[in-house]
């Protein structure tokens, strides 16, 4: 059995207290229990002393309790153990060099490298080459390149000797490392070749992905314009659906009135002269006479006046196109309905943006404001409100009409029949008005479409094109 630091002193049988000591830890390896036994080890925490544990030394090398030092024994062949102390210092670096060796060596794997060297500030250099090239080297002929190359000339091949600072274990190290000059460039042109393909298979997955969100995008984009589209082809079917029923009844309303309308004037000139010519009764005091001819001609106005709605429907409008100022259509509408509004308690409220301008007829527009404000004030009660605003949309190239109300409201079931001939939720409308302001809306090349919640109000809006220039 050996022992001592860094390697072992061969002993027989125990000659003092410490040895002694040192037997009976090494017991269990004598008796044949285990092969090998590490004493000492501060990861462990086994400490070595004599008999009677104070830490002894042991041949003067120290304690092995003092965090630094331990001891490793295994069998012998022929009976008995070996012994080493060992600092842990010293193992530590020996390891780590013999890493780093193993390390360097891999690289010697790597095609085209010849040799590689690692030198520390405050360590031998570690130098990995084969062995035939060691005196080559040594005997070398060395043109600096740059600070990070070099050439070398042995009497059988030509180096490049490369050189990079590097840090290991936080430690800073020289790094040299060596190519055979006749193949380092085609290491070179492999590592380009390498760079070159990575980069074009980056491209590729670049414009796969890039191609893959603009498909996305796009897809969304054409579902987005498919809705609008859908939405638009529904509104111009609607559009001509209210148009061909409304040029149907009104070549109906055209006839009817024709027929009604001589009569009816034929019954308001009777009616005149028996009020100018006829003798009052005498027992007729309160002037019941002249009360009910006064009704009767008035009724006889109001289906004239009828009739000639039914006839105006009928008729294509004669536009008589002008630059129309909307401010001016609303100061009109103002004067209208203002007192009546004021009276009822509602209030009528108007808004402008950039006082935009139409080409249109004013007489037909103000028209068609009109049946809408009036049609507002008996939908509205009390304290409630109506706003008129109008401002420029589409970038200027057309004007936007609203007519906002916070009355009844207009049932779901009728949205769709609002603008039909005789069409009216009323119980004494004649079913003309908003068909009428539809014609004369979509005469002017425009559209109106209208909003509602019951309880909440209705919303007509008017796209009407702007005057240009």
């Amino acid at each position: 059995m050996g022992m001592g630091q860094g390697g072992g002193t061969g002993f027989g049988r125990p000659r003092s207290r410490g040895t002694r000591g040192i037997v009976t830890l090494l017991e269990p390896i004598l008796s044949g229990a285990v092969d090998s036994l590490i004493l000492g080890s501060p990861g462990v925490g086994t400490a070595v002393g004599n008999e009677s544990g104070t830490g002894e030394s042991i041949h003067g090398t120290g304690t092995l309790s003092d965090g630094n030092r331990f001891m490793v024994a295994i069998a012998a062949f022929r009976g008995g153990a070996i012994v080493a102390q060992l600092s842990v210092d010293v193992e530590t670096a020996l390891r780590s060099q013999t890493d780093f060796k193993n390390l360097l060596d891999g690289f010697l794997d790597v095609e085209g490298v010849a040799f590689l060297q690692l030198v520390a500030q405050d360590q031998d250099t570690i130098l990995t080459l084969p062995d035939s090239l060691g005196e080559q080297l040594a005997l070398a002929e060395i043109q600096l390149i740059d600070a990070h190359m070099e050439y070398i000339d042995t009497p059988t091949n030509m180096y490049i000797q490369l050189h990079e600072s590097v840090r290991l274990q936080n430690q800073p190290f020289d790094l040299s490392l060596g190519f055979r000059a006749n193949e380092f460039d085609t290491l070179k042109h492999k590592l380009l070749l390498q760079i070159l393909f990575r980069t074009v298979i980056f491209i590729i997955l670049a414009l796969v992905v890039t191609a893959f969100f603009i498909s996305r995008q796009n897809a969304a984009l054409l579902q987005t314009e498919k809705e609008r589209m859908e939405a638009e082809v529904f509104r111009l079917e609607r559009l001509q659906r209210i148009q061909e029923k409304q040029a149907a009844m009104g070549e109906l309303a055209a006839g009817v009135a024709h027929e009604i309308r001589n009569p009816l004037n034929a019954i308001g000139i009777l009616v005149q002269r028996i009020q100018r010519e006829l003798v009052v009764p005498k027992n007729d005091p309160d002037g019941e006479w002249h009360k009910l001819t006064g009704t009767l001609r008035n009724e006889i106005s109001r289906i004239n006046s009828t009739l000639e709605e039914f006839l105006a429907f009928s008729r294509p409008t004669p536009l008589k196109r002008q630059i129309v100022k909307i401010s001016q259509v609303f100061d009109e509408i103002k004067n209208l309905f203002g007192t009546q509004a004021e009276n009822e308690q509602k209030h009528l409220n108007f808004e402008l943006t950039d006082d935009p301008v139409v080409l249109g007829d004013h007489q037909y527009l103000h028209r068609a404001l009109n049946n809408l404000v009036k049609n507002a004030l008996e939908a509205t009660s009390e304290g409630d409100t109506i706003i008129l605003t109008a401002k420029p949309k589409k970038n200027g190239a057309a004007v936007e009409v609203q007519i906002t109300d916070s009355g009844h409201g207009i049932a779901p079931e009728n949205l769709n029949r609002v603008f039909d001939l005789f069409f009216s939720d009323k119980d004494h409308g004649s079913g003309i008005g908003l068909a009428l302001v539809h014609k004369i809306i979509n005469d002017h090349e425009g559209s109106i479409e209208v909003f509602s919640e019951i309880g909440r109000g209705t919303t007509f809006t008017i796209i009407l094109p702007a005057a240009r220039g």
